[in-house]
């Protein structure tokens, strides 16, 4: 199956460790040749020097919670130097602790020596204490972006600049700068970070770093596009989906959170926006997806049906954060039915959705969305594969929820909540197809 074969690369997405030799994406020849053992992967922990005044009880706490991060990190490393030992295979965690003001200079040092190995996986800034020495900086995500763009120019390998680039997180308390951080080039900023999830955090990245499909996503968007041309979409529904529930659950939770404005996002042909809108006028509805076809079917029932209070829009489900019909802060809900989210395949291209999501939501707003559960035959290891009687190919993989409720955590949601139900039985799945509801909350 040349499907699964190329930019839908099937590994075990239950493995626990993605830092190996083998899922090391960048190719560089002389890189490969001067290190004959894997390539360090390498976290930049960027804090502020700190100082106390001996005055406040909050001071004397946050310095302790500093002493119990930096031995936590030591923790992480010497957990990581016994693993290697144990499996040649892995990449050794290298984390270089650096204050902003020593940014610059590390930074010119990467440049102007050219090494590729010194450049970062992962950088954590740290923003969220009161004790920090002169206050806390800013513009370190963009300076990084912009350095490391000039290295990639510089050695002709532009190809691979989504490679290079480090994943940029960082742990801010003030929630107003969130946006802000983003649009100077941060991937995520965490509001409530426990420094023990600091190696779950690794994974992420390397698992981002080690996908084709988040390292490619215009290819990802090219394949989906090509399943949804061929594919009988009503045959899937009766199987996959149950409108009724689906509404129910749906109803349910605008009613609970007052929601007067939603997005709808991957709204196909609008099998779940139509029948909302039709009973509830009062409700305005963004609906967006990225096939014309299914709009143009969208808009001719709606027009048939006399709904006025639904916008279909053309969109990138991946990343709509500067969609022109979609303003910040101005939903009070965005969903994902009958999967759609699995439609940003790979880590990276759901972080980037759920980011979308916040943006668009106001503050405490509602995230919902289905998934097929692990519990369906076949699904144990993540993997969603189907194959169509005309040849088209689908393919997801279905996280875990503790996966679930981390990328929440770490995309800026809370209250998260799981609901498990069933579809109709039918030939595929004789019990129905088991499925879950999650809803989660903007956290400020």
């Amino acid at each position: 199956m040349k499907y699964m074969n190329d930019i839908f690369k099937k590994e075990p997405p239950h493995a626990k460790d993605y830092a190996t030799a083998e899922s090391d994406r960048l190719n560089i020849p002389d890189l490969k040749e001067r290190e004959k053992s894997p390539r360090l992967f390498t976290i930049w922990y960027i804090e502020p020097a700190i100082q106390l005044s001996q005055k406040y009880q909050r001071e004397i706490e946050q310095a302790e919670d500093w002493l119990t991060d930096r031995e936590e990190l030591v923790r992480m490393e010497q957990k990581r130097i016994k693993e290697v030992q144990q499996d040649s295979t892995k990449r050794l965690f290298l984390l270089r602790s650096l204050k902003p003001t020593e940014l610059v200079g590390e930074l010119e040092v990467s440049f102007y020596s050219q090494d590729l190995s010194a450049v970062p996986e992962l950088v954590l800034i740290r923003q969220d204490k009161d004790i920090y020495q002169g206050g806390i900086g800013g513009g370190e995500a963009e300076l990084i972006r912009k350095k490391i763009h000039q290295l990639a120019e510089k050695k002709g390998i532009l190809d691979q600049e989504k490679i290079i680039q480090p994943i940029i997180a960082v742990i801010a308390a003030d929630p107003e700068k969130k946006e802000m951080l983003l649009e100077q080039g941060a991937d995520l900023v965490i509001n409530d970070f426990d420094i023990k999830e600091i190696e779950k955090l690794a994974q992420l990245t390397a698992k981002i770093k080690s996908d084709p499909a988040s390292l490619q996503p215009e290819i990802v968007k090219e394949k989906k596009r090509q399943f949804y041309q061929v594919v009988e979409l009503e045959k899937r529904v009766e199987i996959t989906a149950n409108t009724e529930i689906e509404l129910k659950i749906l109803r349910e939770v605008i009613d609970k959170n007052k929601v007067k404005n939603l997005l709808d996002v991957g709204c196909g042909s609008g099998r779940i926006d139509l029948p909302l809108a039709e009973k509830d006028k009062n409700l305005n509805i963004i609906a967006l997806d990225g096939s014309e076809k299914l709009l143009e079917q969208a808009e001719k029932s709606a027009k048939e049906r006399k709904i006025e209070n639904i916008k279909f829009i053309k969109g990138d489900l991946i990343d709509y954060s500067n969609h022109p019909d979609i303003s910040h802060k101005s939903q009070e809900a965005v969903i994902y039915t009958w999967h759609s989210l699995l439609e940003a395949f790979g880590a990276g291209n759901v972080i980037s959705s759920l980011r979308s999501a916040w943006l668009a939501l106001k503050e405490g707003g509602v995230l919902l969305f289905d998934l097929p559960s692990r519990k369906n035959k076949g699904m144990e290891d993540g993997w969603y594969y189907n194959q169509e009687s005309n040849g088209a190919e689908y393919l997801a993989y279905v996280p875990t929820e503790d996966e679930i409720k981390f990328l929440l955590k770490v995309t800026g949601f809370a209250d998260v909540e799981i609901n498990h139900w069933k579809t109709q039985p039918s030939d595929v799945y004789p019990e129905g197809m088991a499925k879950i509801t999650v809803t989660a909350k903007k956290k400020v």
